[in-house]
């Protein structure tokens, strides 16, 4: 008869499968030792590609409570304008979720925290959403970290006068890419607003800005959040001469605010 293999042995070897769904199912339902591993890997990363697969996951976890407490990051990429809450499945443990095309409306997500209570960085890209839903939804989010937004154009302005409130007290990083920005868009500009009065000062320790081709939007921010706070700044702009020049500009503004500051003069 054979000996039994110690078990960090046996993690070692189920390691290497850590990409072959089929093979890691097999070995779940092989030995009861070797299912923790086995769900580790197989159910860690997910990404969900339509409301079908969505709803399995749900239905999934549901009635396995412990299966929802080994999804670490979860991704989405669905082409819809109907996200709701109730589609999603209750993950404990998840810290990162990217949506990709996804959109919503006013209410239907804004109870996303209670199922997703760890959640910690979120992205977005490609994702056409009125303000006051993405407020909502960021909101629901206590312990949300790190945010990234792509395409910032595709949220959509309000009409009606009536403001945006939210709140993101835990918010430390911000990353947003203008890609595929049409030039000189406003709408480019409503995400920006909301931030700038929604973001306390000396808060965002790290800030990406990436293919933006005018950096006048991003001077609101750094005025409301202040050169001390900054830890980390990366800046990939689009170079034009009227860029380069507002940029110089901006860059000088921070320099001589951050001296005044030192020299006890602000």
């Amino acid at each position: 008869m054979i000996a039994s293999l110690p078990p960090e042995l046996t993690d070692h070897i189920l390691d290497y499968l850590h990409k072959d769904s089929r093979s890691l199912g097999a070995c779940a339902l092989t030995c009861r030792a070797w299912l923790a591993t086995a769900r580790y890997h197989r159910f860690r990363d997910l990404s969900v590609k339509s409301h079908i697969m969505l709803t399995a996951l749900r239905d999934l976890v549901a009635p396995s409570p412990a299966l929802g407490l080994v999804v670490r990051r979860l991704r989405i990429h669905i082409w819809t304008s109907t996200l709701l809450c109730s589609k999603f499945p209750s993950l404990p443990a998840l810290t990162t979720l990217v949506l990709c095309g996804c959109g919503f409306r006013l209410g239907d997500l804004a109870g996303i925290g209670v199922k997703l209570p760890a959640l910690q960085e979120l992205s977005m890209s490609l994702c056409g959403v009125d303000l006051d839903a993405l407020a909502e939804f960021l909101s629901s989010i206590s312990g949300l970290k790190t945010f990234s937004l792509a395409q910032p154009h595709l949220i959509l302005p309000l009409y009606d006068g009536v403001p945006v409130v939210g709140r993101l007290d835990s918010l430390r990083t911000l990353r947003l890419d203008f890609g595929d920005s049409p030039p000189g868009k406003r709408g480019t500009y409503v995400p920006m607003h909301w931030l700038v009065s929604t973001l306390q000062p000396q808060q965002i320790q790290t800030l990406h800005v990436s293919h933006l081709d005018d950096p006048r939007p991003i001077q609101p921010l750094f005025n409301t959040l202040g050169p001390r706070s900054l830890e980390h700044v990366a800046l990939k702009l689009c170079f034009g001469g009227r860029c380069l020049l507002y940029l110089l500009v901006l860059l000088l503004c921070l320099i001589i605010t951050q001296t005044l500051q030192r020299l006890g003069l602000r």
